[in-house]
């Protein structure tokens, strides 16, 4: 929903600012869009890599429980995932889908490989990681692409520093997890409150 939201917000914003030939401008939106995108999605695939069996039994029933690691593998390709959906949203209101559709294909041959790979060895888990890299070489494409017309840069410290804060969230949130003892919806909602405190205080900080 979030990059579908995003994408919506961003394509008539991007086509107007290419038409007005504000190309600084631009550049310098995605940078801002990019690093506070990542600051929001890192604390919610953190939530679902920390109670992966709570969110799959809540949203689909205790049958689902074996695709626990496919949901934390699945929550970072999640986060390249939106990504990748700004880049593309750049790359098709400046009126070049044809390199969408092809960065696509190239993320499908290699999912395709992957997933064939890695299916007989690794099961779903092994599906789910080939996933992951489609995504983060789309990413990495799209990045590749959109800088060819736009002169933005990736916001790397911000980044960086989120990830640092981030690790550290999740380490507290086992440390919690494993102090606690009490019924497992009471627990998540305590340790992902004070989890939540210290990452925003971090991201302030």
């Amino acid at each position: 929903y979030f990059p579908l939201a995003l994408s919506a917000v961003l394509f008539p914003m991007i086509s107007e600012l290419w038409a007005r030939r504000k190309q600084k401008l631009l550049g310098q939106a995605l940078h801002f869009i990019t690093k506070f995108s990542f600051v929001l999605l890192v604390p919610a695939a953190l939530i679902f890599i920390a109670f992966p069996d709570l969110v799959i039994d809540r949203l689909f029933g205790p049958g689902y429980l074996a695709g626990a690691t496919v949901l934390q593998i699945l929550s970072v390709a999640a986060i390249a995932y939106v990504l990748s959906t700004i880049l593309s949203s750049v790359l098709g209101g400046i009126g070049k889908p044809i390199i969408t559709t092809k960065v696509i294909a190239v993320m499908a041959l290699f999912n395709l490989v992957g997933d064939l790979a890695l299916v007989g060895p690794c099961g779903i888990e092994g599906v789910a990681a080939a996933t992951l890299g489609a995504w983060v070489l789309g990413l990495v494409l799209y990045f590749y692409y959109s800088r060819k017309f736009i002169r933005f840069s990736m916001p790397y410290s911000s980044i960086l520093k989120t990830v640092v804060g981030g690790v550290l969230m999740l380490l507290l949130i086992f440390d919690l997890k494993s102090i606690l003892t009490l019924p497992p919806w009471p627990e998540a909602f305590i340790v992902v409150i004070l989890g939540m405190l210290f990452y925003v205080a971090w991201i302030l900080a």
